[in-house]
């Protein structure tokens, strides 16, 4: 789509959000404390989203910026969310999607081997939608991130998954504003090969170094543009 290839944002980094090793290291042991507009609390880190290289039809979307990662963290709160819809953009389609109760927090990530620089790039914090009866979005595409062995990955895109909107953080006495209100992320169901990557993280919640081990790829999340519609 050409206006999608000269939209800016759509060069934005794109994100592989990869499984990680089970284990009390990986934080499910402990809960979180966090405030939202309505309380809620963090737990269990997930999933750790790795910045990609991505080609699709002969077109490269390089790494905008090779220092800003994501940590996935389970979301539990006590409000009610309606279900709504709203229309999805971004390189592979344009979308209607319908997502529902929200089930994850992203927080903005460094991530290195062991005893690698510790700063964290500023960015935005992501409340996790659930995606609800999307239509299929199949794409061919290859990948490269940090965690693989240096070469292209083959990848298949299947279904909308997830929809992450830019949200005010609040821990404690620190709020952390939405730099980007613009940019979402349409997370798209896609496997790649496991692996056994030893990383160290470290975020908001986890300021000292974290052992993790990263294993194969779940999800892709593609820098989207979000145009809701009326709550149904």
């Amino acid at each position: 789509m050409a206006e999608s290839e000269a939209n800016p944002l759509f060069r934005k980094n794109h994100y592989l959000f990869r499984a990680l090793k089970p284990g009390a290291a990986n934080g499910d042991v402990h809960t979180l404390p966090g405030e939202h507009p309505v309380p809620g609390h963090v737990c269990c880190l997930r999933r750790i989203g790795c910045a990609t290289e991505k080609w699709h039809d002969d077109r490269h979307t390089p790494i905008d910026n090779a220092r800003l990662h994501y940590s996935w963290y389970d979301l539990c709160s006590q409000r009610y969310d309606a279900p709504a819809h709203g229309l999805a953009r971004n390189q592979f389609t344009d979308q209607e999607l319908r997502r529902e109760d929200c089930v994850g927090l992203l927080a903005p990530a460094r991530i290195s081997a062991p005893a690698g620089p510790n700063s964290v790039v500023p960015s935005n914090h992501y409340e996790v939608y659930r995606v609800v009866d999307p239509e299929p979005t199949y794409a061919e595409i290859q990948l490269r991130d940090a965690c693989g062995n240096g070469e292209p990955v083959p990848v298949r895109v299947g279904r909308a998954a997830f929809l992450a909107v830019p949200v005010v953080k609040r821990h404690n006495d620190t709020a952390w504003p939405v730099d980007h209100p613009a940019l979402h992320y349409v997370l798209y169901e896609v496997q790649t090969p496991d692996v056994h990557r030893d990383l160290e993280i470290v975020d908001q919640f986890q300021p000292a170094p974290l052992r993790i081990q990263a294993r194969h790829g779940t999800l892709l999340a593609v820098p989207s543009e979000w145009r809701p519609a009326l709550s149904i």
